[in-house]
């Protein structure tokens, strides 16, 4: 039988994240190392893009207005995470 799935390019994974503090204030911090992190405001407008990220320290989102935003990040097997978050 034939898998009617088969000729389907298939999503990576999506990896489980965490953002925190939420709401944000001056500083948002995520659960693990990332290799690239991009920050969109509601609109869908880029608005920061880091090529490395150390789970280690903070995003300064000190700049954002209060909002709604989405965080979008990849790991080294450019798995990728999709996180709202509110400052």
């Amino acid at each position: 039988m034939c898998d009617p799935n088969s000729g389907i390019k298939q999503e990576k994974e999506v990896l489980p994240q965490e953002i925190y503090p939420v709401p944000a204030q001056d500083m948002i911090y995520i659960s693990t190392p990332l290799t690239e992190i991009i920050i969109y405001d509601a609109k869908g407008a880029r608005l920061l893009s880091k090529p490395v990220f150390n789970a280690d320290y903070g995003i300064d989102v000190s700049a954002l207005a209060v909002g709604v935003y989405f965080f979008e990040g990849f790991n080294e097997d450019r798995r990728k995470v999709i996180k709202r978050f509110v400052k």
